[in-house]
C-alpha cells in the first residue's frame, strides 16, 4: 500500500479533532452514499483480514505556495533522567545558584513535555535517535538564529529553518488556539433559549493564513479513496456539521508521500489511535511508552432509528505518538473492533496503527 497525505484548511472552528477513528467514520459513511450499503458492509466485513486503506490521524501543518511544514506526532520515549538535567546544570558544588538552575531547567523541560506535535525535520531526527530531549534542551531558543535552532509554537515545537520557509517575519505565535465558546442551553419542549442556563463548548482554531491539517491514508487504490474525500468536502467531519463546525477545504497530493525511513529500528511509533492484538506487541516492554485512551463509542447521531445509543462502556485504546518494540516490520498493526448495539447496527472503531519505525537509545 502507498501513503499519501491529505491536507484541511479549516473553513470554521471545529469540536472534534480528526483522529484516525473520527476520519475512519466520516469515510464509512461516505462509502455508505456513494458506494451503497452492501459495498460498506462488505468492507468492513473483511477489513480485519485485508484493510481498503489504513489512516493516521490528522496533525499541524504549515503551508505557503511553494513549502509544507508537516507536523508529527511527539514521540512518547522522550525522556530526560534527573543525571541528565543535573548535567545540564554544570554541577560544581552544592550552591544555591546551581540549585535555582536545575529549577529552571526543569520548568523548561516541563514545557517540552506539555508539547503534543514537532515538525518534520525533528521528527526524521528523534526516530533516527540522533535527537533527544537533553539536545532538544539545549536548541531551544524563544527566536532561534540559526537552522538547527528549535523554537516553540504554542504546543509544537519547530526548528528554525522550518519556521524561516513559511514564517520569515516570526508574525506566527501558536499553530492551535482552543477557545472556550459561551452556549445557551434549549428547552427541549418549547424550542427557545433557557434564562440563566449557560454552558461552554472546547472548540480548535487554526492561523488561516497558512495553517491547516495534514494526515495520511495507505492503500492500494487511491482513485476508490478520492470520491469520499469530495463528498467529505461537502458534508464536513466531525461534530456539530449542521451548524458549519467541522467543515474544510480538502485537497491531496497525487504522488505518493514519502515517509521518514531507519533500517535498524527497534520500536513502531504510531501515528493513529491503536488497538492491538496480544500477538503483535512483544512482551518485554521496557522499550515501549503509551499513553492511554479511555474511550465511549456511539452511533452517529444522525443515523439512530431511535433512542439515544451511547454506550456506558469504555473501550482503551493507545493514543498516538505511542511507542512499541514488534516481532516483525508490517504495514500495520491492529484491528477494527466491531461493538454489538441492541435494537441498532453495530458499531465499527478503527485501531489500526500507522507505523513509523524508529530507535530509541541511539
Amino acid at each position: 500500500m502507498e501513503p499519501y497525505a491529505i491536507y484541511l484548511k479549516p473553513k470554521s472552528s471545529f469540536i472534534s479533532w480528526p483522529t484516525s477513528d473520527t476520519i475512519f467514520g466520516a469515510l464509512c459513511w461516505a462509502i455508505y452514499h456513494i458506494y451503497g450499503q452492501p459495498e460498506l458492509e462488505n468492507l468492513l466485513k473483511d477489513f480485519n483480514n485485508k484493510p481498503k486503506f489504513i489512516l493516521s490521524s490528522a496533525f499541524p501543518c504549515l503551508q505557503t505556495n511553494n513549502t509544507i511544514v508537516h507536523f508529527f506526532p511527539k514521540p512518547l520515549f522522550l525522556k530526560l533522567k534527573s543525571k541528565d538535567i543535573e548535567g545540564l546544570a554544570k554541577k560544581k558544588n552544592d550552591t544555591l545558584e546551581f540549585k535555582r538552575k536545575i529549577i529552571s531547567i526543569q520548568e523548561t523541560i516541563k514545557e517540552i513535555k506539555k508539547v503534543l506535535y514537532i515538525s518534520e525535520e525533528i521528527f526524521k531526527a528523534v526516530i533516527k535517535g540522533s535527537l533527544d530531549l537533553k539536545e532538544i534542551y539545549s536548541r531551544l531558543k524563544q527566536r532561534g538564529s540559526i537552522d538547527s535552532d528549535i523554537e516553540k509554537l504554542g504546543n509544537c515545537l519547530i526548528s528554525f529553518g522550518e519556521r524561516e520557509k513559511v514564517d520569515p517575519d516570526g508574525e506566527l505565535k501558536t499553530l492551535i488556539r482552543e477557545v472556550d465558546v459561551q452556549r445557551n442551553q434549549i428547552d427541549r419542549v418549547t424550542g427557545t433559549t433557557v434564562e440563566g442556563l449557560l454552558f461552554f463548548s472546547k472548540e480548535f482554531c487554526l492561523p488561516t493564513k497558512y495553517g491547516g491539517l495534514w494526515f495520511l491514508i495507505k492503500t492500494e487504490d487511491f482513485e476508490f479513496i478520492k470520491p469520499l474525500l469530495r463528498y467529505l468536502r461537502d458534508t464536513g467531519i466531525g461534530g456539530e456539521r449542521t451548524v458549519g463546525k467541522g467543515h474544510f477545504e480538502i485537497n491531496w497530493d497525487e504522488n505518493p508521500y514519502k515517509l521518514p525511513e531507519i533500517t535498524d529500528a527497534n520500536v513502531f511509533i504510531t501515528l493513529s489511535r491503536y488497538f492491538p492484538s496480544q500477538k503483535e506487541i512483544n512482551l518485554n516492554l521496557d522499550s515501549a511508552r503509551w499513553n492511554l485512551l479511555s474511550l465511549r463509542y456511539k452511533h452517529e447521531t444522525m443515523y439512530i432509528p431511535k433512542g439515544n445509543f451511547i454506550s456506558n462502556d469504555l473501550l482503551r485504546m493507545f493514543s498516538e505518538g505511542s511507542a512499541f518494540p514488534f516481532k516483525e516490520k508490517k504495514e500495520y498493526y491492529g484491528k477494527i473492533e466491531k461493538i454489538e448495539f441492541s435494537g441498532a447496527k453495530p458499531v465499527y472503531k478503527n485501531g489500526f496503527a500507522f507505523p513509523v519505525f524508529a530507535k530509541i537509545g541511539g
